[in-house]
Formats: structure tokens, C-alpha cells, sequence
């Protein structure tokens, strides 16, 4: 990479080291600019999907017990339990996530 030496009038070459890259990379995720959106609704029409949208942490957070109450029932599971029910609660915890893995979501 030439860099222009103001002092001298030349350009001058700087070789890359693996940190310098590192520490220009990280540079650049601190700096990189602040995003913003805005959603409109069209009220009441748009009733339904507002409410959809404004919720959608309820949602995640409610998910989000769902899966830990899941994972509780079958890893601390007493021994009375009998196999069929844990079996079962491991297949709709599974079934969870497929769902929303298939819908692009993450807890």
C-alpha cells in the first residue's frame, strides 16, 4: 500500500503485519455508523401486524421459557419419570428448535 509522505513529496511502502490487521479491522466494527429504522402502520387497518411487531420480544422471551422448561423437564427428569414422557418432551424441544431454526430465529 503507498502512502504518501507529506514531508518528502514521495510515497513509501508499509508492509501489512497480522496485527496491524487485526487492529484495523477492529477499527472498523467500532466505527462502523449507527443504523435506524422505522416501521409505519397504517392504524387501525394495520392493527394486527402493530401489535405483532410490538410484541415480538414477548415472544422471544416466551419462547425462550418455553425451551429452558423444556430442557428442565428432561435433563433434572426423576427416575420415576417413565420413558415415553421424556422421550416425548425431548421430541417437542426438538421440534422447537427445527421450527425456529426453519424460520431463521435464534433464542
Amino acid at each position: 500500500m503507498d502512502i504518501p509522505c507529506r514531508k518528502r513529496m514521495a510515497t513509501w511502502r508499509y508492509k501489512w503485519s497480522l496485527g496491524d490487521w487485526n487492529l484495523f479491522l477492529m477499527f472498523l466494527n467500532t466505527t462502523a455508523t449507527r443504523m435506524k429504522a422505522t416501521l409505519v402502520y397504517n392504524l387501525p387497518d394495520e392493527q394486527e401486524e402493530f401489535q405483532d411487531a410490538v410484541n415480538g420480544a414477548k415472544w422471544k422471551y416466551a419462547m425462550w421459557v418455553m425451551d429452558n422448561e423444556l430442557r428442565a423437564l428432561t435433563k433434572y427428569a426423576p427416575d420415576s419419570m417413565p420413558d415415553l414422557e421424556h422421550e416425548t418432551y425431548e421430541k417437542i424441544r426438538t421440534t422447537l428448535h427445527r421450527i425456529l431454526n426453519e424460520n431463521e430465529l435464534n433464542l
